[in-house]
Formats: structure tokens, C-alpha cells, sequence
């Protein structure tokens, strides 16, 4: 079963009330490209400020560098994870823009760049179940129709 067939048996169990979710890790940009692209087609976009894009990597073609993916902020949802997460200490960067972990992955999955992004960063300092709770706290904010794409 190839990873889209599993994605399509996993939406279909999905209640019809929670958008999807999904984890996405940039690894080989040639490799999952077309996977990408064809998620990014079949999901549902939320509607709905645009965060920079930043390049925070060292050593590629001069072309990376010139990329830009100026997707939308979400001001409300970012203030929703803050308010619901709040037990966990979320701190906002308003200053932070998205990082090549996120827009390297949804230039292929959403190249019009026309979703709404609130990039969360792990706190290193945090042990795996600090990370765990948080995103079983956050989980709630799915049944208010707010889609979540887990970058790393």
C-alpha cells in the first residue's frame, strides 16, 4: 500500500467534524515532491499577515536562496494555541517568520502559497513528553477547523 493509499484510508476514518493531520518531514525534496503535491491537492484550505521567509541554511545553489513561499499568518489561531497551550508556557515571536523546514515542504504541497501558516518550534529543553501533552492539549483546536501539518 503506497503512503497515499494509507492517507486516503486514514482520512476516510476520520470524523467528518476534525480536519486532517499530518507529519511532514522535508528530507529529500526529490523524493517526495510529487507525494507532496498530490496531499496538497486532496486537503481541505482553512480561509483566511505573511510571515518572511527565511533561509537558515548554508551551502546550497544560490537559487534556494532566492526562494520565497509568502504564505498568510494566522493571527487568531496563533492566539487560540497560545490561550489553549497555556499551561505550557507558548511564547510568540511575531519577528519569526517561516524556516526552510516549513516552506521547503509546502511550496510542493500548496505552491500558490494561499494557506494560513502558524509555524510552533520544539523546545530542545523540553524532554519528548513535554511535546507529547502539548500536542494532545492543542488536538482540540482540530474540531474547530483549523488543519494541522506537523513540519520537521
Amino acid at each position: 500500500m503506497s503512503h497515499l493509499e494509507t492517507q486516503d484510508n486514514i482520512q476516510k476514518d476520520l470524523p467528518q467534524t476534525l480536519m486532517p493531520l499530518l507529519f511532514l518531514g522535508h528530507g529529500s525534496p526529490n523524493e517526495f515532491t510529487e507525494g507532496w503535491r498530490n496531499i496538497g491537492k486532496t486537503i481541505p484550505k482553512p480561509e483566511s499577515e505573511k510571515p518572511e521567509t527565511i533561509h537558515d541554511f548554508g551551502g546550497f545553489p544560490t537559487i534556494l536562496y532566492k526562494v520565497q513561499y509568502p504564505a498568510p499568518g494566522n493571527q487568531f489561531l496563533a492566539e487560540q494555541i497560545i490561550k489553549t497551550g497555556a499551561n505550557a508556557n507558548i511564547r510568540p515571536d511575531v519577528n519569526r517568520g517561516l524556516d526552510h523546514g516549513c516552506w521547503s515542504v509546502l511550496r510542493h504541497m500548496y505552491p500558490a502559497a494561499d494557506i494560513p501558516i502558524v509555524q510552533m518550534s520544539i523546545d530542545l529543553l523540553q524532554p519528548p513528553q513535554y511535546h507529547y501533552d502539548l500536542g494532545k492539549t492543542l488536538s482540540s483546536l482540530r474540531s474547530q477547523l483549523f488543519q494541522w501539518l506537523l513540519l520537521k
